[in-house]
């Protein structure tokens, strides 16, 4: 099973390096009980070093819409920000065009519903599965969520290992082997990772 993720990941590599200047489009609204009339929400997606935004959307009665998003063909994960709020950012995993809904509340977010993105929901999947490795494993070891580096690299690639092997046709996991590398700060596990070349060579 691993063998064939990686063959997905080596052809993701190639439809991603062939396709970068095709946009796929994307509406996003919702309602989030809590908001401010006037607030202003923003699309943000991490480049490198640099934060670029998308999107920008008005608050109305709670309500709000990204019309006309324009996403990359290759799938990124996305933050949607409140601009006068410090707090967490909403993490989206996105890739396909279509029609995305997020309904919650201010004073749960980013702890919110989002539904119209398949892509999404694997994400969220392989965050939980991710969450619930470590509770066995690792955070039983280190119950202070520390430890050497070198440790910290081969327990999270013996991780990924396990949730390639649960979940072979994650569209996430290929992503997330692709896109990591010693500067991918945006990935959940970046900041665990002494990496000295890109993980799918790790793997």
């Amino acid at each position: 099973r691993i063998k064939l993720l990686l063959i997905f990941v080596l052809c993701f590599i190639l439809f991603d390096s062939r396709a970068t200047d095709i946009d796929k489009i994307l509406n996003i609204s919702g309602y989030v009980k809590g908001l401010k009339n006037a607030e202003n929400l923003f699309i943000l997606v991490k480049r490198g070093n640099r934060i670029d935004t998308i999107s920008s959307a008005h608050v109305k009665n709670g309500q709000f819409v990204f019309k006309n998003v324009k996403l990359p063909v290759a799938p990124d994960l996305y933050l949607i920000n409140i601009q006068t709020e410090f707090i967490e950012d909403l993490r989206l995993f996105l890739d396909q065009g279509g029609d995305v809904k997020i309904k919650g509340d201010l004073k749960s977010w980013p702890k919110v519903e989002v539904t119209g993105s398949s892509a999404q929901q694997d994400y969220l999947d392989c965050e939980k599965l991710k969450k619930d490795l470590r509770a066995k494993d690792f955070l039983v070891k280190y119950p202070e969520g520390s430890a050497p580096a070198d440790t910290v690299t081969t327990y999270v690639l013996k991780e990924l290992k396990e949730m390639i092997r649960q979940r072979p046709d994650s569209y996430y996991l290929a992503y997330a082997i692709v896109n990591l590398d010693h500067k991918a700060a945006a990935s959940g596990y970046a900041y665990t990772l002494n990496m000295k070349k890109p993980l799918y060579e790790m793997l």
